[in-house]
């Protein structure tokens, strides 16, 4: 892979190898020497009878859907990496909220 300096950043033109994935569900599962993350997708449940059966299916309330989550991937890091994330995403959310205002946290309605 050709790798360049560009910005203090390195630059990887041959993103062919990096796996991109959606999550919006997490879980941790941790020892004494590291944590691993496992991230998730819900979808409907298999065999709902709530479940869409295609794009023109209309719109469904969220409590009419029964979820089931689908493994998309996990990553295991030590946990001087898992601090290091934390301070990221931490900068990351700061900055955004200075700019686009508080992030509001969806809750889900109890079944």
């Amino acid at each position: 892979m050709s790798k360049t300096k560009r910005r203090g950043l390195i630059d990887d033109s041959e993103t062919a190898a990096i796996h991109e994935t959606y999550s919006n569900h997490v879980a941790s599962v941790w020892r004494a020497d590291d944590i691993r993350l496992v991230f998730g997708q819900y979808v409907p449940a298999k065999g709902d009878p709530f479940a869409p059966k295609g794009p023109a299916q209309g719109v469904l309330q969220p409590q009419e859907v029964r979820n089931s989550v689908e493994q998309r991937g996990a990553v295991t890091m030590s946990w001087a990496h898992a601090k290091l994330i934390h301070e990221l995403l931490g900068a990351g959310i700061r900055r955004f909220e200075e700019l686009n205002g508080e992030i509001k946290q969806n809750v889900a309605p109890s079944p």
